[in-house]
């Protein structure tokens, strides 16, 4: 494909200027224009690295991650690649191949049976009622008096054998 560009000599802005205009006129490109490529390639960057501009608008490599690692932002500052911790016994956090797994020591859904060593409550309101039932020991959050078999409102249970 022949555009017809002329040669530029140094400072011969003006040939510049008429070359950038044949290729706009030619390809399309301009303002508003989306151009379509089957294929891009920048050189200077790491492999399987994750790209973002830095503060001059040049595209850089923040490196390539590891099992688990996700870019961290930090208000004015370069992104770093980093993963996740947990907490010893309460979140343990299980790195993969373009996984992160999040999980308790126990099991902690709804039909779930976790055992705890004690329990402290604070700060409850006027409406949380405390109570035992048998062998079961219920937390409540309810304006009237808890009917035995019946906590309506019902936050915990334990079922206890002494």
């Amino acid at each position: 494909m022949s555009f017809g560009l002329r040669t530029v000599s140094k400072g011969d802005w003006r040939t510049v200027t008429q070359n950038f205009q044949k290729l706009n006129s030619s390809l399309g490109f301009g303002f508003g224009s989306e151009p379509t490529y089957a294929g891009l390639t920048i050189t200077g960057l790491t492999t399987n690295s994750l790209i973002y501009p830095n503060s001059s608008g040049t595209l850089t490599s923040l490196g390539a991650a590891t099992n688990g690692q996700i870019p961290i932002g930090s208000t004015g500052a370069v992104p770093v690649l980093a993963g996740i911790t947990g907490t010893e016994n309460q979140v343990t956090v299980t790195n993969g191949a373009g996984s992160i797994t999040l999980s308790t020591p126990q099991d902690i859904h709804t039909d779930a049976t976790p055992i705890f060593i004690g329990l402290t409550l604070q700060d409850a309101s006027n409406n949380t009622v405390v109570y035992e039932d048998v062998n079961e020991f219920y937390i409540t959050e309810y304006t009237g008096a808890p009917v035995a078999g019946n906590p309506i409102g019902l936050l915990l249970v334990w079922t206890y054998t002494s």
